[in-house]
């Protein structure tokens, strides 16, 4: 039992000092903050892109971050969703940028990948005369009265079926 403590306690310091090894691999980054490629992008990076952005576009607000990936020469793709205050609806954005080493941003390229339906809020409900909507009824009625109806017989069954009509013992009738 005392070998086998041993044994698994070996294991694991050799597997602590095989970790303690790996190098991680480090990028220049602006703002003289080391920036490791695999870690997160430091907080001041993102604020800077989206405080850039929201000076072009005032009428948007941030809502979430979903990415920012660091690229070459001190360029960064992201994207975020941000709410537009002014029309009240949800966008996404796509934006690459390059934040430079004394902390200004410059915008590449931005684009909108997705947007909700801007609806269009309330609109005050259209009315229309009586008059009219029973001109309307009475024009369709008369234009239905004006086809013949067709007597009922074998050769006629599927045309008189396919104008919703039903064979009864008396005549064709409008199906309901």
């Amino acid at each position: 039992m005392k070998d086998i403590v041993i044994l698994i306690l070996v294991v694991i310091l050799a597997f602590l000092v095989w970790n303690s090894r790996v190098t991680g691999t480090y990028t220049a980054s602006p703002m003289g903050i080391p920036v490791d490629t695999g870690a997160a992008i430091p907080p001041e990076i993102t604020g800077a892109i989206i405080e850039k952005f929201q000076s072009e576009n005032p009428d948007l607000y941030p809502i979430e971050t979903l990415f920012v990936n660091p690229q070459k020469d001190n360029v960064f793709d992201s994207r975020f969703m941000f709410f537009n205050t002014k029309n009240f609806y949800g966008a996404q954005y796509d934006i690459q940028a390059r934040v430079d080493e004394d902390g200004s941003v410059k915008i590449l390229k931005k684009t909108e990948t997705a947007t909700s339906d801007p609806g269009y809020g309330y609109v005050q409900d259209k009315y229309q005369p009586w008059s009219g909507i029973q001109g309307t009824l009475d024009a369709q009625l008369k234009k239905e009265l004006s086809t013949p109806i067709p007597e009922p017989n074998l050769e006629n069954l599927a045309q008189a079926y396919k104008q919703n009509m039903v064979a009864t013992r008396q005549n064709l009738q409008m199906r309901e």
